[in-house]
Order: structure tokens, then C-alpha cells, then sequence
């Protein structure tokens, strides 16, 4: 049973977590706000990509 439920672990959220922070940096958009619907695709193909590296 421990097996699977452990990729929910925290350990194995912090190394996505990094990636996703390295992303923004210290600029993190409200998505909620955007307008443009075209740089909110664009922002989660960058996330996206980052996260399959």
C-alpha cells in the first residue's frame, strides 16, 4: 500500500516544484487576470516542457 501512494510524497513534489520556481523566478504571473488567452498557452507549454526535461 506505501508503494502507491509514494509519488505523492513531498520529496518527489520539491524537484517540480524547483523547476516550476526556476521558470518565474521572483515574477510570478495571476494567471486569473490575464487577458490574452495566447500568452497564457504560451506560458504553459514553457511549464510544460520544463517539467518533461
Amino acid at each position: 500500500m506505501i508503494h502507491r501512494y509514494a509519488h505523492l510524497a513531498p520529496n518527489h513534489l520539491t524537484e517540480h516544484a524547483r523547476k516550476i520556481d526556476d521558470i518565474f523566478g521572483d515574477d510570478v504571473p495571476n494567471m486569473s487576470h490575464m487577458e490574452n488567452k495566447e500568452e497564457i498557452k504560451k506560458r504553459n507549454t514553457l511549464i510544460y516542457k520544463a517539467l518533461q526535461d
